[in-house]
């Protein structure tokens, strides 16, 4: 071996065994990004105007992320103002509440939701109460997702469906007239489809004086899919098409384009509103 070579083995033993790079935090894999969230919401091919409104929002970091979706009602395009008040009143509080802490606790989460939708029920309401005219309202399904958990709050028949390791499960219960009757037995699945008071919902946010959200916090896990929606998607699109389309795509764009896809493609006799997470 020539002096050349010998002088490279000796320096390769003496060069140390490289370290394996430990992140400074441990939740840098679970944070999401822009690219992770997608929504769409559509008019449909018989209402005339589109009473659904949603939002969503990171933080800079994805670290925390607020989305949410809200399908107006009342008519005579009031449900259109319900749900475009809930979203910006619920992103108000919501910046405020992000600027004054850089971490929030699940229970802190909970909290915070069923806190500012009762005071945002309490506007609405007063506003009604001083117009007196047809009362305005509207459904609102809303998660806050953080490192290991996911809170979800919901009023109405808008609804939040969890795919993980392959398997859809429907997180929120329909706060309507006919799931009453279905849990009575008085009613099938199928049946309430065309029920005549299928869209009669108990609960929602603006007409009564008191709401009454229905709020539940889960363990989150790397890898799952969430989907919040009005029931225009529902209407047209069953529980194993959602499951597919979400297991399939590759992003959630893709997958919020292809359930939008089957809605227009079966008639989208209602404003259509979803948005997807890939966390």
């Amino acid at each position: 071996m020539n002096e050349a070579a010998l002088k490279a083995e000796k320096a390769a033993r003496n060069v140390p065994a490289e370290k394996t790079a430990v992140p400074d935090d441990p939740y840098a894999l679970t944070r999401i990004d822009r690219a992770s969230i997608a929504a769409d919401s559509h008019r449909g091919l018989v209402r005339r105007n589109n009473e659904d409104n949603f939002f969503y929002a990171l933080d800079s970091d994805g670290s925390r992320v607020i989305a949410a979706v809200a399908d107006g009602i009342g008519g005579n395009e009031n449900g259109e103002i319900a749900s475009r008040l809930v979203c910006k009143m619920l992103l108000m509080r919501w910046r405020r509440l992000i600027s004054s802490t850089e971490k929030t606790a699940s229970r802190e989460a909970a909290d915070f939701l069923e806190r500012s939708i009762m005071e945002i029920n309490d506007a609405i309401y007063k506003i009604n109460d001083s117009y007196g005219s047809k009362p305005m309202g509207t459904t609102l399904a809303v998660i806050i997702i953080s490192d290991d958990w996911v809170v979800a709050a919901h009023c109405g028949d808008s609804r939040f469906y969890r795919l993980r390791n392959g398997e859809l499960k429907l997180l929120t219960t329909d706060h309507s007239l006919v799931n009453e009757l279905i849990r009575c037995g008085e009613l099938t699945q199928t049946e309430a489809k065309t029920h005549p008071y299928a869209h009669v919902i108990t609960r929602s946010v603006g007409p009564a004086e008191h709401a009454e959200p229905e709020i539940h916090i889960h363990d989150r896990q790397f890898g799952d899919r969430y989907l919040l929606c009005s029931d225009g998607l529902t209407l047209h699109v069953g529980g194993d098409e959602i499951r597919g389309t979400l297991f399939d795509a590759f992003e959630p764009s893709q997958a919020v384009r292809r359930l939008m896809h089957l809605v227009l493609q079966r008639g989208a006799r209602d404003n259509t509103t979803m948005i997807s997470v890939f966390a």
